[in-house]
């Protein structure tokens, strides 16, 4: 239902839907800020992919090192931080980056540790 609303919302802006619109990178991006976000939960999907699309457009300036006198294209860097990003989280984070602290902050773990207790007294174990 959410990929149908993004479909609509892109025809109006675009105007015409063709294959030729549909990208390869583009598709990648969008599944990749999924991932980086968190699938299992779709706020952390749209706030990931807000922050993630926002970070890219910035890294598309160059900086200065103030202390250095050295000035970093990011144009050249953007995506290899991105591809980082993707692979830091796929190794080390099972459901993104912030789903987890979104799940933390609505106390997702102390249900974990409610059900925890159930399942333990209901086996005959005596909880902690």
């Amino acid at each position: 239902m959410m990929a149908a609303a993004a479909g609509a919302f892109f025809a109006h802006y675009i105007g015409i839907i063709s294959p030729n619109n549909l990208m390869i990178l583009q598709m990648s991006l969008v599944v990749s800020m999924a991932v980086i976000a968190g699938i299992e939960n779709i706020f952390a999907a749209a706030i990931g992919a807000i922050i993630i699309e926002f970070t890219l457009e910035m890294l598309r300036t160059s900086f200065d090192v103030p202390l250095i006198g050295l000035e970093v294209d990011m144009t050249v860097w953007r995506l290899v931080i991105f591809g980082v990003l993707l692979m830091i989280t796929l190794r080390l984070s099972r459901n993104g980056i912030i789903a987890p602290i979104i799940n933390y902050f609505l106390r997702g773990h102390v249900a974990n540790e409610t059900v925890a207790k159930r399942n333990a007294s209901a086996n005959g174990e005596e909880s902690t």
